[in-house]
């Protein structure tokens, strides 16, 4: 079947980005393929897509611009091509195997001003898999860089068998500045991710996006006497690598080098569905953020220069959530 969509909406850009909000696993998406979704991707995504899916075979290719959100940011939105290939390589009653490839091309970068010599600014950029307020700090960030084009590709695999499910994804991505001499950035990340379903319900499978959904509880919870719902123990590890030729602690950066920071992250989370349209969840990650850095005057010290600015940190979160 093939659909055309136009608007403002996230075109298809990966396995994990076409899982819906709803159905993930954890209360975020896992960071390196966040950040492949956001450079040309992503909510409010100013775009014009051709999609195909059946049963087996799910491709999708949009031409996108800015997001909605970016408006007041830029005199002119970056122009990219985002595409998606996906297939379901076996299935039966209790199994699915699913392989899916992403890339995407930036060939215009965003127009800071106007005139021809503007800024093209493009950041790579993630919080770490937890959003808790709206300044969505981040703690790796390659820096505003003014680019020429940027791209991305990622390779994304799933395997179901009954209420047992594994993911995991590798990505890589690229900048080219506009700076004289300055050499093509690359930039990688890839993630693992595991679920089992301990009241033995199987996830779902949506053919429109080629992407697996939550379990829903063959026993929904009740006060009158029902089940228990559906329970859910996940666990993921991702690795989102911004660093580009950053050289060494206690030295300067070489020549067109970024120090953008390696952010790796292992998550345990434990998710209930006592209906299907509701789900309550608790999270626990383990962060730990290397990279060199700048740190400011201050706490009796002057500034330090091509320091370790690097954190590691534990955080916990509950959250509800309801999907009508």
């Amino acid at each position: 079947m093939l659909f055309r969509s136009i608007g403002a909406f996230p075109p298809a850009d990966g396995l994990e980005d076409s899982t819906g909000s709803a159905d993930t696993m954890f209360l975020e998406r896992n960071s390196p393929a966040d950040v492949v979704r956001n450079l040309a991707g992503g909510d409010g995504r100013d775009a014009a897509a051709l999609t195909y899916a059946t049963d087996r075979v799910f491709g999708s290719i949009a031409m996108t611009g800015g997001k909605t959100a970016d408006s007041n940011l830029y005199f002119d939105e970056q122009q990219a091509v985002v595409g998606r290939l996906s297939g379901v390589l076996y299935t039966d009653s209790d199994t699915r195997i699913v392989a899916s490839a992403t890339g995407t091309d930036v060939f215009r970068g965003p127009d800071a001003a106007a005139g021809a010599g503007s800024a093209r600014n493009i950041t790579i950029s993630d919080p770490p898999e937890l959003t808790i307020d709206d300044q969505s700090n981040k703690l790796i960030s390659t820096g505003a860089i003014n680019a020429s084009s940027a791209w991305d590709w990622g390779i994304e695999g799933a395997a179901q068998w009954q209420n047992l499910y594994a993911q995991g994804g590798y990505f890589g991505l690229g900048i080219d500045p506009r700076t004289p001499g300055q050499h093509e950035l690359a930039f990688s990340g890839w993630y693992a991710q595991a679920s089992w379903v301990l009241t033995g319900e199987a996830k779902g499978y949506n053919v429109a996006t080629a992407a697996f959904t939550m379990p829903k509880p063959d026993a929904p919870f009740s006060f009158s006497g029902g089940g228990t719902g559906a329970i859910e123990l996940a666990a993921r590890y991702s690795d989102l690598d911004l660093n580009d030729d950053a050289g060494v602690l206690g030295s300067a950066t070489p020549a067109g080098g970024i120090r953008g920071g390696d952010q790796q992250i292992a998550t345990l989370a434990l998710s209930w569905y006592p209906v299907s349209a509701l789900k309550f969840s608790l999270q626990g990650q383990n962060v730990h953020i290397s990279r060199i850095g700048t740190i400011p005057a201050g706490f009796g010290h002057g500034t330090l220069n091509n320091a370790f600015v690097g954190q590691a940190f534990d955080t916990i979160a509950v959250r509800s959530q309801l999907s009508l």
